[in-house]
């Protein structure tokens, strides 16, 4: 045997001891590296390990600086507002330059396009009743504010009815910026609070429906019903936080053999303050 062969099968032997069965149900094994290889590469993956989260973190963050830096504030708006079929673009509306004639053939298609609107809502077609109303609200003049609020108000039923309570509140309050004296969007503002549990809102919006509306007495029944509510609730808030209070003074009391039972809590009826009492 030639000393080629020999160095060859000395290298051979030396790589199986270095062989380790994967499992013993397997055939197939895996390479172990050599001691001193393998500190060199622990010592290598420790050094460049890089945690997943903040991996990811690092390729966002590129990657927003990199539209920063091909699109202005302007463009990058206008891609997340592709991402909504609804959107109306009031600044395009606000840009345009028309004679009274065009303005009044417009309301006259967007007063078409409600029309259409409510034939579909109608018919409890809500999604396609959304399409006509936003097509309204795309061709009208933004000098027929009222219009533009009816077009809006409409709007936010139909996402009532979808039940999608945070776009219902959004049109609402944007019909109510356009017309402040508007009832029917106040009220369903006022009814979509109440359900998402936004009491102190709820109540805002019915105190302002009884100012439009004072003759209103379920107006004002709401006002008290709200009330309670929100009273109910803060005093059950209270309880909760007096209660966490009390474990956290018995966790540190316990040491020196004492509890919150030794101390007396006195409200105060004018202010609604409250003193403590030692007690033994």
């Amino acid at each position: 045997m030639s000393l080629k062969d020999e160095n060859s099968d000395n290298e051979f032997y030396d790589a199986c001891e270095n062989l380790e069965k994967v499992s013993d149900e397997e055939e197939f094994v895996s390479i172990k590296p050599a001691q001193n290889d393998q500190e060199q590469l622990s010592n290598k993956t420790e050094k460049n390990f890089v945690p997943l989260h903040e991996e990811l973190n690092q390729k966002m963050n590129l990657a927003k600086e990199k539209i920063k830096e091909e699109y202005d504030d302007d463009d990058i708006t206008e891609i997340k507002q592709d991402d909504d079929p609804f959107f109306v673009d009031e600044n395009l509306l606000q840009n345009e330059q028309l004679s009274e004639e065009t303005k009044q053939q417009r309301l006259n298609e967007a007063l078409e396009y409600k029309k259409n609107g409510n034939d579909l809502y109608k018919q409890d077609k809500f999604m396609e009743a959304l399409e006509f109303y936003t097509k309204a609200l795309r061709v009208c003049p933004l000098d027929f504010a009222k219009d533009r609020s009816v077009f809006y108000s409409n709007r936010s039923i139909c996402f009532l009815k979808l039940q999608d309570n945070d776009r219902c509140v959004a049109e609402c309050s944007k019909s109510l910026e356009l017309d402040p004296t508007f009832i029917k969007p106040l009220i369903r503002r006022a009814e979509c609070y109440q359900s998402m549990d936004k009491l102190d809102e709820s109540l805002e919006d019915y105190k302002k429906l009884g100012e439009l509306e004072p003759h209103n007495n379920s107006h004002k029944a709401k006002q008290v019903e709200l009330e309670v509510k929100i009273k109910e609730r803060n005093e059950k808030l209270k309880e909760e936080m007096m209660g966490k209070l009390k474990d956290l003074g018995n966790m540190v009391l316990k040491p020196f053999g004492l509890s919150t039972q030794n101390f007396q809590f006195v409200q105060d009826p004018n202010t609604g303050s409250y003193s403590v009492n030692f007690k033994k």
